[in-house]
């Protein structure tokens, strides 16, 4: 059995993967040494120090997957990846391996869902949901633009520390992070948003809260469409295919066109160890299947990661969202699928029957939550609070 070690609410929990090594002693400079040469790997940085920002020097949520592999593979520690928002620096990162690996920090055995981004500002709290994948580090340029005035809290998903549950539904991954969201925040009013997967979390959230007699003025859900935004039925799965690679392409050929002339080469090499990676881990997964009393507690993050996202991909479809009659802000991508009729309200017409507004943020879905992008998705957000706080008053 795996030995566990966890830090206080709210802050990410580490796992020990292979006790014995972790607790070896290891030095302050023989730590920030290793994780230099690791990050001067991943970032194509030659000169780093030690108070250098992760994502100052070109690194991203993609990235940071490899970094945490190679971290566990390194410092035998198994890190989520919302530890870059209390530790972005290779100094406050090294502080933390070697907290986790200490033998007195085994004594805390808890886990928690709810990240706090930023715990400034007077205003009331608002809460981002996880998407599919299950981490809340894509939201960290979206936290940047929405400013100090409100706490902000993202809530990642369980199984991110390797237990991973046999299957969830998404009215009961909702209830555990409103009971999470309720250790910070008792009573509403509550403001909730996600994107994507985690827009249909908060969509179950407010409907569950609403039941309660809870106020929650404003659901924002970020390019969260419905099972029947999609291609039409008379599309046949060649032209499908042909759609989707287009979408594939010019989504690639975007995201590369954002980065530094210096930063590329080092997106492509990563866009292949992710391709890479992938395949690795479906193979395991099938090699599993056909194995079934075999111990998958040991796969690395990337397998843990892929695994999630195939069973959050699962909840979604089985989930039927209700009617709500709340107030709901849809921030749709302008560039949608090619070959789905565009529609703004992306499947969600009949369903959302309370004040219900749709915007357009420039992009592709994938890349909404990144510069520059992110700019028009947070103005849009802080208008639509803004807005519902001026009706509250």
């Amino acid at each position: 059995m795996r030995d566990q070690t966890y830090q206080q609410r709210g802050a990410p929990a580490a796992v020990v993967t292979n006790a014995s090594t972790a607790r070896s002693t290891m030095s302050e400079n023989e730590t920030a040494t290793q994780l230099v040469r690791i990050w001067q790997e991943l970032l194509g940085v030659e000169a780093i120090t030690l108070d250098q920002n992760y994502f100052d020097l070109g690194g991203d949520s993609s990235l940071a997957v490899r970094l945490f592999v190679r971290i566990e593979a390194v410092f035998h520690v198994k890190l989520p990846l919302a530890t870059l928002y209390e530790a972005p620096t290779i100094e406050e990162l090294a502080r933390v391996i070697r907290s986790a690996a200490s033998p007195s920090s085994q004594s805390k055995p808890f886990w928690s869902s709810l990240v706090p981004f930023s715990t400034e500002g007077t205003r009331q709290p608002l809460f981002l949901m996880h998407s599919h994948g299950g981490n809340v580090l894509e939201y960290r340029a979206l936290v940047q633009r929405l400013g100090k005035e409100r706490p902000l809290y993202g809530l990642q998903a369980r199984g991110l520390d390797g237990n991973l549950l046999p299957e969830s539904r998404i009215e009961e991954m909702a209830s555990h992070y409103l009971r999470e969201m309720r250790s910070v925040q008792p009573h509403g009013p509550y403001y909730l948003g996600g994107f994507c997967f985690g827009g249909f979390l908060a969509l179950e959230a407010a409907q569950q809260l609403r039941a309660q007699n809870e106020d929650v003025p404003l659901v924002i859900m970020i390019n969260a469409a419905t099972k029947s935004f999609h291609y039409p039925p008379s599309t046949g799965r060649a032209r499908r295919i042909l759609y989707s690679m287009s979408d594939r392409f010019g989504l690639e050929f975007d995201n590369l066109s954002r980065k530094p002339s210096g930063m590329m080469f080092t997106h492509l090499l990563a866009r292949g160890r992710r391709l890479r990676d992938v395949v690795q881990s479906r193979a395991e997964m099938l090699f599993d299947k056909l194995h079934r009393n075999r111990d998958v507690r040991n796969h690395s993050m990337i397998y843990h990661l892929e695994r999630l996202a195939m069973l959050n991909d699962h909840a979604w479809e089985i989930y039927d969202p209700k009617q709500y009659e709340g107030n709901v802000l849809l921030l749709y991508a302008g560039r949608q699928p090619v070959g789905i009729p565009r529609d703004p309200k992306l499947g969600w017409n009949g369903l959302l029957t309370g004040e219900f507004q749709t915007q357009e943020v420039p992009g592709f879905r994938q890349n909404m939550l990144d510069e520059p992008s992110v700019e028009a998705l947070a103005v849009a957000i802080m208008h639509a609070i803004h807005h519902c706080e001026a009706k509250e008053t």
